[in-house]
């Protein structure tokens, strides 16, 4: 009898591995209406601070919703905008001055991608210090580049962990054998050792450059943006199209390779909105 239990629980263990494992392919999107969503100008970009970003992560979680960052650059020109819920945003709107926007992702088809653009994922890869990622190659005054962080809070990706394991065990998230460890989980993936706040992030970039040369030069230059801060670019799955869509789609990973999600306090993020990136832009 002994036996066979301990072969019942080896068999739920690797089930919910691989389950976990699996869907790391698959992607979170805004869960209400697509017509509740949008891009908003942020005309006061020095309005975001670390607890500006700790009080958009708690309306995140209230609401059960993601927003992505997406800073943006066009020849020597730069913006700072927010995509997210009408609703959620709206009390920040007087602090930050949002300007809601048409969609500009939507400029390029993602069913037919021109030659002159590029489009990859950034990951961390640990912990260091950077004042900014210096670029021997800039935009010319027509070319673009994106770039994006779709961030949610860690605390809601980990109840989704708990139901998944629960729909796989067949029992209620009530009925865990230790649910002490999974609560501690929980507190050790939603906060860092000082009790910052942890979304959970992706990033992709883009670049439309003015033709197909100037792309690869620039992607080769700017594929290492944030390197100081431990983000390397990933290796692609995906084709340009699927990139493209996922950065429209503002497209959130459910969990990373290793079956945890991917995590950044409010202050890592707070330091990746504020990277200085150009030759010229002297911000820390």
């Amino acid at each position: 009898m002994l036996i066979w239990l301990l072969l019942f629980l080896t068999i739920v263990v690797i089930s919910f591995v691989l389950a976990l494992r699996s869907m790391g392919d698959f992607y979170e999107k805004p869960a209400k209406s697509a017509a509740d969503f949008a891009p908003f100008l942020v005309r006061r970009p020095g309005a975001v601070t670390v607890d500006l970003l700790d009080d958009l992560y708690e309306a995140a979680r209230q609401e059960g919703l993601l927003l992505a960052f997406e800073r943006l650059f066009k020849g020597k020109r730069r913006a700072l905008v927010i995509f997210g819920s009408r609703q959620m945003l709206q009390p920040f709107s007087e602090v930050l001055e949002l300007l809601e926007l048409e969609d500009y992702s939507l400029r390029v088809d993602n069913k037919n991608v021109s030659p002159k653009v590029r489009a990859w994922e950034m990951g961390v890869k640990q912990n260091t210090k950077s004042s900014g990622t210096k670029t021997r190659q800039w935009l010319e005054s027509e070319e673009e580049f994106w770039w994006e962080l779709v961030v949610q809070p860690i605390g809601l990706i980990e109840e989704k962990t708990k139901q998944a394991l629960a729909l796989l065990v067949g029992r209620s998230t009530a009925g865990f054998s230790r649910p002490q460890d999974l609560k501690q989980a929980a507190v050790n993936m939603e906060t860092d050792s000082a009790g910052r706040k942890r979304f959970q992030m992706a990033m992709r970039s883009v670049v439309l450059g003015s033709d197909k040369k100037r792309a690869d030069l620039l992607q080769s230059e700017l594929v290492g943006v944030g390197g100081g801060l431990g983000l390397t670019p990933l290796p692609q799955p995906h084709a340009t199209d699927t990139l493209i869509k996922l950065y429209q789609e503002r497209a959130l990973p459910q969990f990373g390779e290793d079956g945890t999600p991917v995590g950044i306090t409010t202050k890592e993020l707070y330091v990746l909105l504020t990277l200085g990136i150009r030759p010229w832009d002297s911000r820390k």
